[in-house]
Parts: C-alpha cells; structure tokens; sequence
C-alpha cells in the first residue's frame, strides 16, 4: 500500500476525523475503506472479511523490497519457487491472529 493511503486509514481510525485535503467522495470512500481496517500499535492490519479475528498486517511499498530479499534473495532464506516464497511471507510477515 502506497504510504499516503497507510496514513490516511491510520489518521482516521486513530481520530476519526478527515485528511483536510480530501473532497466529500473521498471521504465517503476512506470511511468505508476502514470498516475492514484496524490500527494496533501504529501497524495497519486488514481484517478477512469471513473472519474478523484474523488479521494481516498491512505492507507499506517502503518494506516490500526487503521483505522480498529477507524472504527470497537472501543467502539465509534459501531460493525457494514463487509459491514456497509467497507462503513464507505470509507465515513471516502478514498473519497476526488475535
């Protein structure tokens, strides 16, 4: 997720309350955005929609390049195909279950 959208979701789930720069559709679409969005700790996490005490955390763009290194290229990760990389991130990176 680009850093700007993280900020805003962040912003309004914290003080739900606006980004002043943000026309009346938009608010209405950052409004709905967060009914699957909570906040812990500072660190933004998706809610699955079938079961709401599951939670993945949200990746800013800022991380994806070293988590795909720290999880792939890295001589400690191992080379792993697309689908074993992609199940070592999840199980790394994004599952936090409350």
């Amino acid at each position: 997720m680009n850093q700007q959208q993280y900020n805003q979701l962040q912003h309004y789930l914290d003080t739900k309350q606006y980004p002043s720069n943000l026309n009346q559709k938009q608010q209405q679409q950052l409004k709905k955005a967060t009914k699957y969005f909570t906040n812990i700790n500072q660190t933004l996490y998706h809610q699955s929609e079938l079961n709401p005490d599951f939670l993945q955390r949200v990746i800013k763009e800022s991380e994806l390049e070293t988590i795909l290194y720290n999880t792939h290229d890295s001589p400690l990760a191992g080379h792993l195909k697309v689908d074993a990389t992609i199940n070592r991130i999840q199980q790394k990176y994004f599952w936090y279950n409350m």
